[in-house]
C-alpha cells in the first residue's frame, strides 16, 4: 500500500469492520478497497481472531490495520499478529507518536521485544532474528493518526513531521467532545477546529483522512483534499438497507 501523498489517482479507501469476521474481511478486501481496519479501541478480538483477520486480508491482498489507543500492549498485540499499519486514536501530541515508535522499533532504535508470533513465523523466520528485524525495518511500519483532540489540532504540524506518520485523520465527533461540545460536531467552535486541522494537513506532505461512508460524503471529502477515506461497515449497511426500504438513494443517518 503506497501512502505517499500524490501517488494515487484517487483517495485510498479503508473499511472499518464493525462486525469483525475473517470471511467478511476477505470478501470486502476482494471488492477493491485499499485496507481493512479492525477496532481494538472499542473491541477486543482474541489473538486467534486477530490472526485470522490478518490471514484473510493477506488472501485478499489488502493490509489489515489495527485501530488502537497509544498503549504498549495494543501496539505489541498488533505487531505480533503481523499488523504493520496502526491507526492511533486519542492522540494529544507528538509525544504519543514517539512512544508508539519506541514500542514498535527494535533496538537500538526502540525497545520492541522479540517473541514467537505470527509476525516472525512463530520463531522460524528464514535467517532468524537478524533477518526478521531487517525485514521489518525495510518494510516499515505506517501510522495513521487521528486528530480528534484539541491538543492534537494545535500540534498537528509536529505530529505530521514524524517519519512513520503517513496520514492524519480528522475526527469531528471526538473533537467535539474534546472541545466541550459532545454530540455537537456542527458547533461553531468545533467546525473551526475541524477546518483548522483539515487546512493544515491538506497543505502538508501527509495524507488527509476523512470519514466517508456514502458516495456524497466521499465526493465532499475528496473536494476538501482527502487522500484517505474511512468507511464504516455498519453505516454502509444501514444506508443501503434504508435506501431499499424507503426507496431513496441516500440514507439519513
Amino acid at each position: 500500500m503506497i501512502w505517499e501523498k500524490g501517488s494515487q489517482e484517487k483517495p485510498l479507501t479503508v473499511v472499518t469492520l464493525d462486525f469483525p469476521d475473517a470471511d467478511t474481511a476477505e470478501f470486502i478486501g476482494r471488492l477493491g478497497c485499499d485496507g481493512i481496519a479492525v477496532d481494538l479501541e472499542h473491541g477486543s478480538p482474541t489473538a486467534g481472531e486477530l490472526s485470522s483477520l490478518a490471514r484473510a486480508c493477506a488472501v485478499a491482498g489488502v493490509p489489515l490495520i489495527g485501530r488502537i489507543r497509544c498503549q504498549e500492549q495494543s501496539v505489541v498485540r498488533c505487531l505480533d499478529a503481523g499488523i504493520t499499519v496502526l491507526q492511533l486514536t486519542q492522540v494529544t501530541g507528538p509525544a504519543d507518536v514517539d512512544r508508539v515508535t519506541d514500542w514498535a522499533a527494535f533496538p537500538p532504535d526502540g525497545h520492541r521485544g522479540i517473541g514467537r508470533a505470527r509476525a516472525n513465523a512463530f520463531g522460524h523466520h528464514p535467517g532468524g532474528y537478524p533477518a526478521f528485524v531487517d525485514s521489518v525495518r525495510s518494510d516499515g511500519i505506517a501510522l495513521l493518526v487521528h486528530v480528534e483532540t484539541v491538543e492534537a489540532v494545535t500540534t498537528v504540524s509536529e505530529i505530521a513531521s514524524r517519519p512513520w506518520v503517513k496520514a492524519l485523520i480528522v475526527g469531528a465527533h471526538d473533537l467535539a467532545a474534546s472541545a466541550g461540545h459532545p454530540g455537537d460536531p456542527s458547533h461553531p467552535d468545533v467546525r473551526r477546529l475541524v477546518e483548522q486541522a483539515t487546512a493544515r494537513i491538506a497543505d502538508g506532505d501527509k495524507l488527509l483522512g476523512l470519514s466517508a461512508s456514502s458516495h456524497d460524503e466521499a465526493r465532499r471529502a475528496t473536494h476538501r483534499g482527502a487522500g484517505l477515506l474511512l468507511l464504516s461497515q455498519a453505516r454502509m449497511l444501514s444506508r443501503a438497507l434504508e435506501s431499499v426500504l424507503t426507496g431513496t438513494t441516500e440514507g439519513t443517518r
